[in-house]
């Protein structure tokens, strides 16, 4: 049992410091996390959240690294992980990175209003499997929220990632090494790629991905596709010429696009748009 206000834990003194937490069966109704986040960060042997309630984080200023590099995480009470009640606006840096959470859904409180999540999931590539947690529909993240590396490296992602809402001004680095991901991606993200200027290593190395991304994921706005589908070997654009409709006539990057011969050229409009920016 957890009482009171919690800064972070330490272990430092009595061995193994990463080694003692192991299981957090319940919250009590005096415990309050305080400060940017890293509370249970790098206790490699926590293995399950059990709780079905919640600590009151009402006061936090970030859920920057909450559980990150928790390496044997798997479990999380679903009933405790809708609990949490977290304020708008905030920071979910590396939240869950290198976490293995499978079997849990996670849901719009765990993104309200998010101001930031880079790597909010990324890096799972320690523990096998990885993660593989799967998003409420309910969710919508704002256009205005950095998601690059939301799910880089998690070898074994292969769901359904949040809705995004329309206006988004960059996709980069959100799913590279995510090798189990297929896709599809949901209709917002096709909708929300209109407005973005920077496609930077969205698809590398994703390579069972396929999809039909349509004929106007990429347009004028864009200005970076480099690395875009660098190992992405299965991508054939759902079998649809559509590609060939993308308007690249803003683009100055184009470096390893498609990396070195992974992917078949003509796939991309040859002779239908230049990959030369105008």
């Amino acid at each position: 049992k957890l009482d009171g206000q919690v800064w972070g834990l330490s272990f430092q003194n009595i061995g193994t410091s990463t080694a003692q937490l192991t299981a957090i069966n319940r919250w009590s109704a005096g415990v309050k996390l305080i400060g940017g986040g890293g509370w249970f960060s790098n206790r490699a042997q926590l293995a399950a959240v059990n709780a079905t309630d919640a600590p009151d984080v009402s006061s936090v200023t970030a859920m920057n690294d909450t559980f990150s590099a928790c390496t044997a995480l798997a479990t999380f009470n679903q009933t405790g992980l809708d609990a949490w009640v977290i304020p708008s606006g905030l920071q979910y840096i590396r939240a869950f990175s290198r976490c293995p959470l499978t079997g849990v859904t996670f849901g719009p409180n765990w993104f309200n209003n998010p101001s930031w999540c880079s790597d909010m999931f990324g890096n799972a590539y320690d523990p096998a499997p990885g993660f593989n947690a799967s998003f409420s529909p309910s969710i919508s993240i704002p256009a205005g929220t950095i998601i690059g590396s939301l799910f880089s490296l998690c070898f074994d992602f292969n769901q359904t990632p949040p809705e995004l809402a329309p206006g988004r001004g960059d996709m980069g680095s959100v799913f590279p090494y995510a090798s189990s991901f297929t896709g599809p991606l949901p209709a917002s993200w096709l909708t929300a790629a209109t407005t973005c200027s920077s496609f930077y290593r969205l698809f590398q190395n994703a390579s069972v991905f396929d999809q039909d991304l349509g004929s106007t994921f990429v347009t004028s706005s864009a200005s970076n596709l480099a690395i875009m589908f660098e190992g992405a070997t299965a991508f054939t654009n759902g079998g649809s010429n559509s590609i060939e409709s993308w308007n690249t006539s803003n683009v100055g990057d184009f470096m390893r696009m498609l990396g070195y011969g992974s992917i078949n050229y003509t796939l991309f409009g040859a002779g239908k748009w230049s990959l030369v920016a105008a």
